[in-house]
């Protein structure tokens, strides 16, 4: 029996067909991937039949008979549920109201009868085992506990057909493994799922059966079983892949770009003694599991989170006009104030570029000044203006302005930059330019120009252009959290190849990720984390892929000396 049937289905939007002609069956009790490049149209499909979306044209049957779902409760009362790629949780509501929010038992006086529900919650959870705390605040909970949270959601409403949407994109790879034997524990259960992934192991490891959507289009429907992982990418990207691996090792051990000394910051997760230094040319790389001082690490060099102890410093070259005066070689003057810095500096450091006539008072010079300067302090705003650049974690909280369009999100965060702004008036041109240079170069699908809502865009697609956007501005430094994060293979490799080639145009990267493969291919020094503190710090030749395992394990005992 086929627990759902896609017949035809094609889904347009405004100058986009995000969804051609799909077609194909899922049998009930077992796993389906869905499996397709970012923008390929998976979510959009997913959508469709979550009754989030109507499609345009086509027919969908549940269980063998014709539906025509409207909206999500439509979905609901037939069995569907999804958890989405962003989870959609009231962060200020517990994890219990979250679960049964719309679906609440009521007493005879129509008031919440939150016992019951507790009943029947704490049942499913002993079931599948699914443990975490009903009464914490879901935006406090860690991510694997807000999935478990959605996850729930559906089992509560006895939804027999699940969708999971890119479920392993923000997980550790022990969380991913309980997950995967959830997943199968459904199955055993009788349970039918759709499983959206591009991680192709995962896919070969739980699915029974798969669909490779290419531009919206269906291009392979095949057992998982006799079908190899080289195959599903071929399907995928339309060609061969040959992997990424940075082979020279090599970087400017005497140019540090950035120095973090003696950092130690306060609250529920601490950072301890943390000291680091990223050269130029450089990718040093941080692991460690999940919760263990990353974020820490990330704020702090993001300017949202300020140290209790230590300081942070980044060198930077500032070129700027200056009047130098020919009886005091030492005295570059603009103003008085001007001046009486210019006195504490190490003259070393400064350069005249280039020497525009003489007057009474001496040349008119461009001058360069190389110095660290101590970013401890600076703000958000400060620190834009700075040669660094930063990729956040979270791309909806920190990357974008869902609500703005793809070119006001490429100009937030330099809305001082005089490329793209004269008195205060757009250069719209300049903007629409680098935003199609953008697109073009890190194939960013679903943005229309530049003219679509951010939110329009598939959650990779946002990833995409955030991270070509951090990489196309000028800078010597990138702070680039999770960086592949929910892309398909083909878009892995192209960003990978870029952070190779900023390597080898001598700018420092601070790499933090979760993805243990990508740490290995891309790094040249690598920082273990461990509850909060820095426990190994090497060459990434000088380390085994089990030995950063069991530094990054909760049985780790901590090294005499760090290296």
């Amino acid at each position: 029996m086929y627990a759902i049937e896609f017949e035809n289905i094609t889904k347009e939007f405004p100058g986009i067909i995000a969804n051609k002609d799909i077609s194909f069956k899922v049998k009930k009790g077992t796993i389906h991937a869905l499996i397709g490049e970012n923008g390929a149209g998976k979510s959009t499909l997913m959508s469709i039949l979550f009754g989030l979306y109507e499609p345009t044209k086509g027919l969908i049957k549940i269980n063998e008979e014709y539906v025509n779902i409207q909206n999500p409760n439509m979905a609901n009362n037939l069995g569907i549920g999804m958890v989405h790629q962003h989870f959609k949780l009231v962060k200020i509501y517990s994890n219990l109201e979250n679960i049964i929010l719309g679906a609440e038992f009521r007493n005879k006086n129509g008031l919440i009868h939150k016992n019951k529900s507790r009943e029947k919650i704490e049942i499913i959870q002993k079931k599948f085992n699914l443990n975490f705390n009903l009464d914490a605040l879901s935006g406090k909970s860690s991510i694997p506990v807000q999935q478990k949270v959605e996850i729930m959601k559906m089992l509560y409403r006895d939804n027999d057909i699940l969708i999971f949407d890119e479920p392993t994109a923000v997980l550790t790879d022990d969380e991913i493994s309980g997950l995967l034997e959830t997943m199968k524990l459904f199955r055993e259960q009788g349970k039918t799922i759709i499983f959206i992934s591009h991680k192709l192991k995962e896919v070969k490891e739980v699915a029974d059966t798969a669909t490779v959507i290419r531009h919206g289009e269906v291009v392979l429907n095949c057992d998982v079983r006799e079908t190899s992982i080289e195959q599903l990418a071929q399907a995928m990207v339309g060609g061969e892949l040959q992997d990424i691996k940075n082979t020279n090792n090599n970087f400017d051990k005497d140019h540090i770009i950035l120095e973090i000394n003696n950092v130690n910051t306060k609250g529920a997760k601490t950072l301890k003694n943390i000291n680091l230094k990223v050269h130029k040319g450089e990718i040093l790389a941080i692991a460690g599991i999940e919760g263990n001082g990353q974020t820490q690490i990330e704020y702090l060099l993001s300017g949202l989170l300020k140290p209790v102890t230590g300081n942070i410093k980044f060198y930077t070259i500032t070129n700027t006009f200056k009047v130098y005066k020919q009886s005091n070689d030492n005295d570059f003057d603009i103003d008085t104030k001007l001046k009486k810095i210019y006195k504490k500096k190490n003259y070393d450091n400064i350069e005249i570029l280039k020497t525009y006539g003489e007057d009474k008072k001496g040349s008119f010079c461009l001058v360069q000044t190389k110095e660290f300067i101590d970013i401890t302090n600076l703000n958000i705003f400060k620190r834009s203006k700075l040669n660094l650049s930063y990729v956040p974690t979270d791309r909806h909280a920190h990357g974008l302005v869902l609500d703005y369009n793809v070119k006001m999100n490429l100009v937030l965060r330099r809305l001082w930059d005089k490329t793209y702004q004269k008195f205060g008036m757009f250069k719209n041109k300049n903007i629409l330019n680098k935003t199609q240079k953008i697109l073009e170069d890190y194939d960013v699908r679903g943005a229309r120009d530049g003219v679509s809502l951010a939110r329009s865009m598939s959650g990779g697609n946002q990833q995409k252009f955030i991270v070509g956007r951090e990489m196309s501005h000028d800078h010597d430094l990138i702070v680039i959290m999770q960086p592949t994060r929910g892309l398909d293979v083909g878009a892995i490799k192209n960003i990978h190849e870029k952070l190779l080639k900023e390597k080898a145009n001598g700018n420092a990267i601070l790499l933090i990720s979760y993805e243990l493969d990508e740490i290995l291919a891309l790094a040249d020094t690598i920082a273990i984390v461990n509850k909060g503190e820095i426990v190994k710090q090497c060459s990434v030749n000088e380390i085994t892929r089990q030995e950063i395992g069991l530094y990054m394990s909760d049985s780790f005992k901590k090294e005499n000396e760090v290296k």
